[in-house]
């Protein structure tokens, strides 16, 4: 078939290239109206099928022709185009008596300058193999469709010369196609940064910094950047907040103006201008190694930093700028409070910015009482620092100053003064992005004449609920890109981003049940004490529709957000197929029982089978219905993929899936749930800590509480005999509510050094770690009645003891308690003259070591007292119970912290390294800096989040590094992980995570019995980072390219080996190599900030490990 399509494109090389490639529509012919003498259409060709050819009937409209296609050959046409440029590809179709199989196809083929297709790389999901395949891309139409326009975009590549069009059926050919009116047109590019943009001014300005300044005309001709953002949904701030800005030759000027509401202001006074609110401003200038941070209040307090994204702490260490020359001036007033401030360039060690210079940049506020976090830039997260999240600036002279910007659904205006004598011409262009870059879909220009203001109105509607982008132009040099939601009433499904690509693409599980998980965000008004915005049906109605591809089957959605709000799975309440841009989809009507303003986590969890096949791009929508009345649609969009299952399963390696409970579990698995769980590559069941209710194991079908399914589940799990290890869910009851108990008993409360009450945690106040009272007699008593003990059997007690943060545990306690029992230790200790000393100002003061020293044995007393007593609660139970840990101890017990001075070591028997919250090579170098005490340890596991919520997120780490994190985990002699933090996974997520269990199991003896090894490995290459790890004449071995801006390839020099050692690739599981003591070295590759995991022994000894 191959060589028959080549043959036909030579036919019609130079068939129609007397087209210039700027003249409009670069297609010949495009309505099939020139007929050549044969009876064929000018500019086209192919050996189609009796039955095709030119229709005068079944057209459009009058003076038109189209093109019938019956059959399965195709009409062609080359098009010559530029490489490197983005087409829009268009056309009118219709089709009639075609069966649902049949698809009316439109692809492009791309080919070089001799006419021959090329090629590119595509990889079995499977057999990981590649292969060359035609560099093409399609629309495929399926279904009845009369006379509708379909387009697409696409950028050719660096090689392409020619596109060719082609038009036919596929599939299942049936019926007949029309086609006419095609149209490929090149695309005018846009910005390609997907946020906003600034230019800004140069003026030969230099106010004074005193009262005057707020009142200089000097801000009449800076740039604007208002409008502010609230993340991650980009809702308009309700605090509204402007900024002026320009740069004379030696700094940045900025004025920021920040208005508080009228009712914040009223009703809290006393708090609008305190310590809680304030800016942050952010520069990266180019080829800077850090990024500059600003934070000012309006009590004139400023604070300069440096820092870099992702630089190895979570999620980056703030390095105090010193000699950064800042300077300020306050303003405060009844509604509003001002700042000025001048940022030398000297601060930064820079020159004056070269004219047409780029900035990333972003500014941000904090308006306290009100609680909202707002930003010119459009964030994806509420991490201000986040880099990849700032907006541009641009350093230019002589321009128009942009006074004012907004897009809205009807279009937009802009407000511009031109401060020069010269009449400047500017346009206003809408741009949609798309991986192709940014492309311009209306553009109005208008004139500003020399020394007068223009505000300019655009009328270009939208029904389109996404972030619209407009971009001021003059001379086609760009003065701002402005970005604004079309409507003010926002109600809309967050989708987030777990693999650094800023896409809202939803990933699809083809081969087992899986949940879309989707984040509510609505701006709707409510009551101020309602924090979540939660709306109940019985309020307000709002229902959703959701259309979603034919092959994705919606059973029904359910809201999970544990113990404060979580449903039982809701059913559509009716489903509908449409046809949509030429795809069939089903329409799928839900009444909500709710909406709710939650951004922390993914709570709302649609639960979906697929059956289409894998690596398909899919495209759907939704919309939301208020009190009968449709809000505007929101696209969505979907990739399919397979999971996979675990081939050998983890043993003593323990992992287990967080926060995902029993009931969410049964719903996803409803029969053989362990069994799936398992393939996924889990084998720990946290559970939640409840005191139990039902008498004996519930066996009915319709379970209501989280006791029912814990019950059924475990019953399952005993029948079959399929056994997994079970501990308690450290973040439920067995974890004591220290605030709680401080909000309840003043007993309970601590003190600071001066007698005064102690720090706040949490809001509330900290808790004193001698308290003993009501409420810790109450929590000892309570905690061996747990059904995850009393019922279950566990004999896994994990906690999370989040008591006191280091910088409070210094502070605390000096409570009478505290005082006294310090003085009995300390005569028991031999030192009663130190407790006669006045405690909390010679602590404070920190200067009588002896007494500082006693005052840390003393409180690590007291702490590990008040954890064993709860340990020995729970263990003096259970005496007798088979072990439900890979310890196989009568009692095991961990804590999710690292090992600290809080507490006696070896109190538990894991503890919690969090440092693969990031990316792996954060990781790794915690793990051989702050961490290097750990490295013989093994008694640590970890806990990771992987991008699966707001409130602790991984910081966009890619899909591979959730991989190559298990890897790190594996060479250091981790004992386990803990996906916490996250009531959601991710297909692609999950892929990964599966794969890392497959490289990791068939070497876990190595991992949790064998040694980190020092001097073992050996590199030529200081580009490569090595790691290695042995157990008897056995190694384990991680070769990395961390820090490193390409691939790095070296020879590997395996110490001391005394026979010859094959080396496996553990993920591929294929052989790279083999050292012997002649020649101990071996080469390899390894990706750009990408890491591998390696074995080192027999041939033998590998195929037994993956047999």
């Amino acid at each position: 078939m191959k060589s028959s399509f080549i043959k036909k494109i030579f036919l019609c090389v130079g068939f129609c290239m007397f087209l210039a490639v700027n003249g409009g529509n670069l297609v010949v012919n495009p309505d099939f109206t020139r007929i050549n003498e044969k009876g064929n259409p000018a500019g086209w060709h192919g050996n189609v099928d009796p039955g095709s050819g030119v229709d005068r009937e079944a057209t459009p409209g009058k003076g038109k022709n189209s093109y019938r296609i019956v059959g399965d050959k195709m009409i062609e046409q080359n098009v010559k185009i530029k490489p490197d440029t983005v087409y829009k590809f268009s056309y009118l179709l219709k089709t009639e008596g075609v069966e649902w199989m049949t698809a009316a196809s439109f692809s492009v083929l791309w080919l070089d300058k001799t006419s021959k297709p090329l090629f590119r790389d595509y990889t079995d999901p499977k057999t990981k193999t590649t292969r060359k395949i035609w560099d093409m891309v399609a629309k495929n139409i399926q279904g009845t469709v009369d006379w509708k326009r379909f387009e697409f975009t696409a950028k050719s590549p660096a090689e392409a010369a020619y596109a060719n069009l082609r038009f036919g059926e596929v599939f299942q050919v049936s019926g007949k196609c029309y086609v006419t009116e095609v149209c490929v047109d090149e695309v005018e590019s846009g910005e390609s940064l997907e946020n906003r943009v600034a230019a800004i001014p140069f003026l030969n300005q230099n106010p004074v910094l005193d009262d005057s300044v707020f009142e200089s005309d000097v801000w009449k001709s800076a740039a604007y950047l208002g409008d502010f953002l609230v993340p991650p949904a980009g809702t308009k701030a309700l605090n509204p907040t402007e900024v002026r800005f320009f740069c004379n030759d030696t700094a940045l000027w900025v004025l920021f103006q920040c208005r508080q509401t009228a009712g914040t202001i009223e009703k809290e006074n006393n708090r609008r201008y305190d310590s809680d609110n304030g800016i942050e401003l952010f520069f990266l200038p180019p080829g800077a190694g850090s990024q500059y941070h600003i934070l000012a209040q309006p009590t004139g307090k400023i604070q300069a930093f440096t820092e870099k994204w992702n630089d190895g702490n979570w999620p980056m260490k703030l390095h105090p700028w010193q000699e950064n020359g800042v300077e300020s001036r306050v303003k405060l007033e009844n509604d509003m409070w001002s700042i000025v401030l001048r940022i030398p360039f000297a601060g930064m060690k820079l020159p004056t910015p070269a004219d047409g210079s780029e900035w990333r940049a972003s500014f941000c506020r904090f308006a306290f009482p009100a609680k909202e976090a707002s930003s010119w830039s459009f964030l994806r997260s509420k991490h201000f620092q986040l880099t990849n999240d700032f907006g541009k600036i641009i350093f230019r002279r002589e321009i128009p100053c942009v006074e004012a910007v907004n897009a809205n659904a009807q279009g937009g205006a802009v407000k511009v003064s031109n401060p020069g004598k010269k009449e400047a011409t500017l346009t206003a262009s809408f741009v949609t992005h798309d991986k192709n870059g940014s492309s311009v879909l209306t553009t109005d220009s208008f004139r500003v004449p020399g020394g007068q203001t223009v505000i300019q109105t655009l009328k270009q509607p939208t029904n389109n609920a996404a972030m619209r982008f407009l971009e001021i132009r003059e001379n086609g040099k760009l003065l701002m890109k402005h970005c604004n939601l079309p409507v003010e009433e926002y109600m809309a499904f967050a989708v987030f981003d777990p693999e650094n690509v800023r896409t809202q693409t939803l990933n699809i599980a083809t081969d087992m049940r899986f949940f879309l998980n989707l984040v509510m965000q609505h701006n709707i008004g409510t009551d101020e004490k309602n924090t979540h915005k939660l709306i109940r049906r019985k309020d307000a109605k709002y229902d959703l529709v959701m259309a979603l591809p034919e092959g994705i089957i919606l059973e029904g959605f359910m809201f999970d957000c544990g113990t404060w709000l979580q449903t039982d799975l809701i059913e559509p309440v009716s489903v509908k197929p449409v046809t949509c841009n030429g795809q069939k989809l089903n329409e799928y009507y839900f009444e909500l029982p709710f909406i709710v303003n939650r951004p922390a986590d993914p709570n709302f969890k649609f639960l979906y089978s697929c059956n289409l096949k894998n690596d398909l791009d899919l495209t759907g929508y939704y919309y939301f219905i208020n009190q009968g009345k449709k809000m505007p649609e929101h696209e969505m969009k979907f990739r399919t993929l397979s999971v996979g299952k675990v081939k050998k399963p983890l043993k003593r390696f323990f992992m287990d899936i967080g926060l995902i409970d029993a009931k969410v579990l049964r719903y996803w698995f409803p029969k053989d749930t362990i069994r799936h769980y398992k393939e996924m590559g889990y084998n720990r069941l946290p559970i939640s800590a409840e005191i139990p209710k039902n008498k004996d194991f519930y066996s009915g079908n319709d379970p209501k509480t989280l006791e029912d399914y814990y019950d059924i589940i475990l019953k399952e799990m005993k029948d079959s005999g399929d056994w997994i290890f079970l501990c308690s869910q450290c973040t439920s009851a067995v974890t004591p509510r220290a605030w709680q108990w401080t909000d309840n008993d003043p007993e309970a409360r601590s003190v600071d050094y001066d007698g005064k009450p102690g720090p706040l945690r949490y809001g509330y106040p900290s808790l004193c770690p001698s308290y003993r009272g009501k409420e810790y007699r109450k929590w000892l008593e309570e905690l061996p009645k747990f059904s995850v003990f009393s019922k279950y059997g566990s004999t896994w007690l994990d906690f999370d003891f989040e008591l006191w943060h280091p910088w409070m545990w210094e502070k605390i306690c000096f409570c009478p308690r505290c005082l006294k029992l310090f003085k009995e230790f300390a005569e028991k200790k031999g030192r009663p003259d130190l407790a006669k000393l006045p405690l909390g100002t010679e602590i404070k003061k920190g200067t009588n070591m002896e007494l500082n020293a006693l005052w840390k044995e003393f409180k690590q007393e007291i702490y590990s007292e008040f954890l064993q007593s709860a340990v020995d609660a729970v263990k003096n139970t259970m005496k007798g119970n088979p072990s439900t840990s890979p310890l196989q101890k009568a009692f095991t017990c961990s804590e999710v912290a690292a090992p600290s001075q809080q507490m006696r070591d070896g109190l538990f028997d894991f503890y919690l390294i969090s440092d693969f919250y990031g990316s792996p090579d954060n990781g790794y170098m915690a793990m051989m800096g702050k961490n290097v005490k750990y490295l013989k340890r093994k008694d640590l596991y970890n806990c990771s989040t992987f991008g699966q919520t707001e409130a602790c997120p991984d910081f966009h780490v890619t899909p591979e590094q959730v991989k190559e994190s298990l890897f790190e985990m594996a060479v250091f002699g981790f004992r386990g992980n803990a996906v916490y933090f996250n009531r959601a996974v991710d297909p692609l997520r999950q892929k990964m995570m599966t794969a890392g269990v497959n490289a990791i199991a068939p070497v876990e003896d190595i991992i949790l019995d064998g040694d980190y090894m020092e001097g073992v490995l050996s590199s030529g290459n200081p580009k490569i980072q090595l790691t290695a790890r042995k157990h008897k004449e056995e190694y384990l071995l991680a070769v990395r390219a961390y820090f490193s801006s390409q691939d790095q390839t070296g020879k590997i020099r395996l110490n001391g080996v005394s026979r010859r050692m094959d080396i496996f690739d553990c993920d591929t599981q294929q052989k790279i190599g083999s050292v012997t003591p002649e020649k101990p070295e071996f080469e390899i590759q390894v990706g750009k900030g990408r890491c591998r995991l390696l074995y080192a022994g027999s041939e033998k000894q590998w195929k037994e490990r993956i047999r």
